[in-house]
């Protein structure tokens, strides 16, 4: 600022009064989980890359850097949290899983055991009658407590006591 007050014009190569492009790209990943994130949103790979001006796989690319997953995992993790909190509600699992996105009972009872570890109902009831075995370990971000019947992992949680971790959990 100080150059330019002496009369001299900012640099074109570095253009220190624009933004960076760092932050545009966070801004436009952050303007495409806002479009995944919304209740009615069936957007596909290319509609998402077109928004953002990117060809699909570069879009693809970019987004598993800046988010961590994927636009398809992002959603489905979406879904899998809307689908536990309504699960804890007094809705119907029918009702819940498609409000979450499923369109119909069916595929929920396909693809979540993998991600509840059990199927819906068993997840509302509680996880009664299931034999759920958890370890903790510790890791670069504190502990790591995982939770799995059966059929998969049904919790994964970080945190800073391994004791209140187990705690929390059997409660």
């Amino acid at each position: 600022m100080s150059a330019e007050k002496a009369g001299y014009r900012p640099c074109k190569r570095c253009r220190p009064d624009s933004v960076s492009p760092l932050h545009e790209q966070m801004e436009m990943f952050a303007r495409a989980c806002r479009e995944i994130e919304e209740p009615d949103a069936a957007l596909s790979l290319e509609e998402l890359a077109s928004q953002a001006n990117l060809s699909p796989w570069h879009f693809y690319r970019l987004f598993k850097q800046t988010v961590g997953v994927t636009p398809k995992q992002y959603a489905t993790t979406l879904r899998n949290q809307i689908l536990r909190t309504g699960l804890s509600s007094d809705a119907s699992v029918t009702n819940v899983t498609c409000e979450a996105g499923f369109g119909s009972i069916v595929p929920a009872y396909g693809s979540t055991p993998g991600n509840l570890g059990m199927t819906p109902t068993a997840y509302r009831n509680g996880e009664e009658g299931l034999d759920i075995k958890i370890a903790v370990a510790h890791c670069f971000l504190g502990y790591v407590l995982v939770g799995a019947t059966d059929k998969g992992i049904s919790a994964i949680e970080f945190g800073d006591d391994p004791g209140v971790m187990r705690r929390n959990f059997e409660e």
